[in-house]
């Protein structure tokens, strides 16, 4: 090992110290899942395809978890009414209500929410971690096929004769 003079040893020590004094305040404490904060790294991103009825009602339990970030929201249409209680119900109210939700949250505009009309482009997206389809029923096997993450079906708990299923469906597709 190198003789290291007195200029020099402190120049080293000097720089470490600083190091991690600095560091920590330079990585936020919302990124490291302190002061109340969930860490990224333990978030899930949450996807919805399909946003209506029984959707809205997901989005809205969903949203306040602050283990789940909602990262996309796929559906055909749009926007529409007709929905329960004469609400509107589409792509853009889910979006409109997952983007105002954590803009607020936050304090500040926040557009991380993404929506697609193409459940595949919600699909070949890496960074979501489980998808929630909420279809009519003989839409659901087909985003079921091609995903290979976590996904969370709204599925009827009647089977094909209109009796209740209790618990003894097929899961299978």
């Amino acid at each position: 090992m190198k003789n290291l003079n007195r200029r020099d040893f402190i120049k080293i020590s000097g720089t470490a110290t600083a190091s991690v004094i600095v560091v920590p305040t330079i990585i936020s404490a919302c990124a490291r899942g302190k002061s109340g904060h969930t860490a990224p790294s333990d978030r899930i991103n949450l996807a919805f395809i399909g946003s209506g009825n029984q959707a809205m009602n997901d989005i809205n339990d969903f949203i306040t978890d602050k283990r789940v970030q909602i990262t996309a929201i796929c559906d055909v249409n749009k926007r529409s009414t007709g929905y329960w209680d004469g609400r509107p119900g589409g792509r853009d109210i889910g979006l409109n209500l997952v983007n105002g939700y954590y803009s607020k949250l936050a304090g500040k505009k926040y557009t991380g929410c993404k929506g697609f009309e193409d459940f595949r482009e919600v699909i070949e997206r890496k960074d979501i971690d489980a998808v929630e389809v909420v279809l009519p029923d003989h839409w659901h096997s087909i985003p079921r096929k091609s995903w290979e993450r976590h996904l969370l079906p709204e599925t009827t708990r009647v089977n094909h004769s209109g009796r209740p299923c209790n618990g003894q469906c097929s899961k299978k597709v």
